[in-house]
Formats: structure tokens, C-alpha cells, sequence
């Protein structure tokens, strides 16, 4: 019976100093024949992209945000797991009513979901936003890892009365 390596270790956490490619070994306390190897890839996130399903949205409509996490290339990053790549998010505005409400996002924080429904073959974050009222806002989004200098990103989005 072969176990795999989550059968002979649990990894509660794994330190990586470099970009780059390693082999973990696992071997079972009670019989060292039984060994199980597992590849991990650390990959550095150069950069965060915005995407939005549009930058202008009618009163009472909603905007899909997608945050990307770019490579040293550009290209945005597939991860098996990406839970502890934390992002925070702020929506700004020089209006009295805000006009855009987060749905569903907690606290400003974002979760990173490991494949992206909005942009197949990568990984990245969304928010739903909905369109309260007219006005101009800005969103910012800001790794919250606690590496220094965090990674930020930002776009413009506009609300509208639509004619009746």
C-alpha cells in the first residue's frame, strides 16, 4: 500500500528564502522503507493586476473585480495553493453616498482562490461590488503578508444613472 507524503508528515510550514524548485522527503518513523517525495515551486509575485467586468456600471448593476498575481514575466501565476497570499482592499470616494458597496468581502480582506474562474489557468482574488449610487470611486488592493513593500494595484470605476 502506498501512502503519500500527507501520510508521513504534515507540514505545518515550510520556509522559503528564494525563488526556485525542491524535493521534499518524507520517511515513516516505524519503517523507513515507506517514503513518499513531493516537489515544491516557489514562485515570486512580482506584481498584482486588476481586471474589471467594466470600469463604468449603471446604478443598481455590479462589477466583477479579478485581481491577477503577475510573475517576473508579466504573466499571471497558477498556484496548487495559494491561501496564504493575503490581500486587502479599499474603496475611496470624495461622494457622500458611497457608490460602491463590497458584497460579501469582509473586513477589506481578500481570498485568494487557486483556480480562477474569471481567468482560466491562473490563479487570483474577486469582489463583487454593487452600484449604490452616482459617483466616482477607487479601489486599491494591497498584499496584507507582511512582506515589505507590499504589492498594490489600484483602478478607477464610475456609477451612472442610467436613462430612463
Amino acid at each position: 500500500m502506498a501512502l503519500g507524503i500527507a501520510a508521513l508528515a504534515a507540514v505545518s510550514a515550510l520556509l522559503v528564502r528564494a525563488p526556485g524548485e525542491a524535493r521534499l522527503t518524507a520517511t515513516d518513523g516505524v519503517d523507513p522503507l515507506n517514503t513518499a517525495e513531493a516537489s515544491v515551486v516557489a514562485v515570486e509575485v512580482k506584481r498584482l493586476r486588476i481586471e474589471l467586468s467594466a470600469a463604468e456600471v449603471p446604478k443598481g448593476g455590479e462589477a466583477t473585480v479579478t485581481v491577477l498575481f503577475l510573475g517576473a514575466g508579466g504573466a499571471p501565476l497558477k498556484f496548487d495553493d495559494c491561501s496564504a497570499l493575503k490581500l486587502r482592499f479599499s474603496l475611496t470616494t470624495d461622494e457622500a453616498l458611497p457608490p460602491l458597496r463590497a458584497a460579501g468581502a469582509t473586513g477589506g480582506a481578500l481570498t485568494c482562490h487557486a483556480n480562477c474562474a474569471a481567468s482560466p489557468g491562473a490563479s487570483c482574488a474577486t469582489l463583487l461590488l454593487s452600484a449604490a449610487a452616482a459617483g466616482d470611486a477607487a479601489l486599491a488592493v494591497t498584499t496584507d503578508d507582511g512582506c515589505t513593500p507590499p504589492l498594490a494595484a489600484s483602478a478607477a470605476l464610475s456609477v451612472f444613472v442610467p436613462p430612463p
